[in-house]
């Protein structure tokens, strides 16, 4: 049975600086049901990369909300996103990606994600946005 917690790829980030009522949504209840967010930092760069530099501003502050935990990217998990995409035989795979699906599984929590097929052929549990 997975836990209440749920990761974040770079879909959920990009579609709420966009203002996405989905993706609004996603953070009220979380807020509301005290249900823990993890974002891999990597998706933050690629959010950030993918919207409007207007946009950039909302994609940072999710930084501030408390439900919120920007996962870094140190020297265990360079080594265990790269087998990870070793394993997947994708060596390119988008980092983000891969990045949240390796810490959806260290977690045993789903990955909301608008990219679910590549969540999965990395292994993880997605859940399509």
């Amino acid at each position: 049975m997975r836990s209440a917690g749920k990761v974040l790829d770079t879909g959920v980030l990009v579609s709420y600086a966009q203002g996405s009522a989905y993706a609004d949504a996603v953070f009220a209840v979380a807020h509301r049901e005290l249900i823990p967010l993890a974002v891999p930092a990597a998706c933050l760069v690629e959010a950030i990369a993918e919207v409007d530099p207007k946009e950039g501003a909302r994609v940072l502050s999710i930084k501030e909300m408390p439900v919120v935990e920007t996962v870094a990217i140190d020297d265990r998990s360079v080594v265990q996103v790269g087998a990870l995409m070793a394993d997947a035989l994708w060596p390119d795979a988008p980092l983000g990606a891969a990045c949240a699906a390796f810490e959806g599984r260290s977690r045993n929590w789903s990955v909301m994600t608008s990219r679910p097929e590549a969540i999965t052929r990395l292994g993880g549990e997605a859940e399509q946005i």
